[in-house]
């Protein structure tokens, strides 16, 4: 946890971060004990987090699954794919020395 937490740069590493949209799930099945704005307050610190995370490689992209929650893979396949597809492109631009 400590280097993780050190770690400042994936220099040039391709990256692409994957987000929902919609939060972490849906707030008509939050548990009676946790309030809205306490699940926004974290929605909100995750996407600072997932933002912060791309920003270490000055080769990624943030992409946000705009109808999803947390199973993006489920609720909205194609932005999945779309996020398999542009790993695959910065990773190919990376192997063959192109920039973004």
């Amino acid at each position: 946890m400590e280097e993780a937490g050190e770690l400042k740069s994936f220099g040039s590493l391709p990256l692409v971060v994957m987000s929902n949209g919609l939060g972490q799930a849906d707030l008509a099945q939050l548990p009676p004990n946790v309030s809205t704005s306490s699940f926004e307050a974290m929605n909100a610190s995750w996407q600072d987090m997932q933002n912060q995370l791309v920003s270490l490689s000055s080769n990624g992209v943030h992409l946000v699954a705009k109808h999803s929650h947390h199973n993006v893979q489920a609720e909205e396949p194609q932005a999945a794919a779309e996020a398999i597809a542009a790993s695959l492109d910065l990773l190919q631009k990376k192997a063959s020395g192109k920039k973004n």
